[in-house]
């Protein structure tokens, strides 16, 4: 392995120097009698071609120590592509091992991060255990079953968002008109303060409980 790098090493060297010598003929450059020449080795190589060569050659070592194979995303957890992730021989499913250890990893996360944790739990559903998700019992997770699942629990959740949205529109109705105005959603719904004239389908001044839901589908 040493000789077959130290090979590598030595081609790459005599390539980017014949480079250099020919990018230096076209161009006309000649180094002065008291000028400085470029140090080089017994080949004849200059020394800040060597290094070039070897900082090249450590590249795809570097990446891999940055970026090890199968690494998992444990902050991800079960959303934006998690679960996937927990395959890490990539044989297509997910073991009861990988599934816990995918779980061990986000715990730790959450444990390190615990306010990126709580605001993520407000967002999100709680994540599915194993056993939820492995409907067979073979002690696999594919992704039929994971699709399936969230074909089961997709009607809860609709019904749990639409009754959640309904009571932040009520609380924000000061006056009980049925729509917000400006006031009102600058006092209730602030993040929304920003994005009222782009809401506001009608420009008639006030947001809709219909006009909120069609800005939020299109976000």
């Amino acid at each position: 392995m040493k000789f077959s790098l130290n090979a590598r090493f030595r081609k790459l060297s005599r390539r980017l120097n014949e480079t250099g010598d020919a990018s230096t003929a076209t161009s006309g450059r000649r180094y002065p009698d008291h000028a400085r020449r470029p140090s080089r080795d017994d080949d004849g190589v200059p020394m800040k071609v060597q290094a070039l060569a070897a900082a090249l050659l450590l590249l795809p070592a570097l990446s891999f120590a940055q970026a090890p194979a199968g690494a998992a995303q444990p902050h991800r957890g079960m959303h934006h592509g998690g679960l996937e992730r927990l395959d890490t021989d990539n044989d297509g499913r997910i073991s009861r091992t990988e599934f816990d250890a995918g779980q061990a990893q986000r715990d730790a996360w959450r444990a390190q991060h615990p306010e990126r944790a709580e605001r993520a739990d407000r967002r999100r559903h709680d994540a599915p255990t194993f056993a939820v998700l492995d409907t067979n019992r073979d002690g696999y997770i594919v992704r039929s079953e994971v699709s399936a699942y969230h074909d089961r629990v997709r009607p809860q959740r609709d019904a749990e968002r639409a009754a959640k949205f309904d009571a932040r529109f009520k609380e924000a109705d000061l006056n009980r008109d049925g729509k917000l105005g400006r006031v009102e959603v600058q006092e209730k719904m602030p993040r929304m303060a920003d994005r009222f004239a782009w809401l506001d389908d009608n420009k008639d001044g006030f947001l809709t409980r219909a006009e909120l839901e069609a800005g939020h589908k299109r976000r």
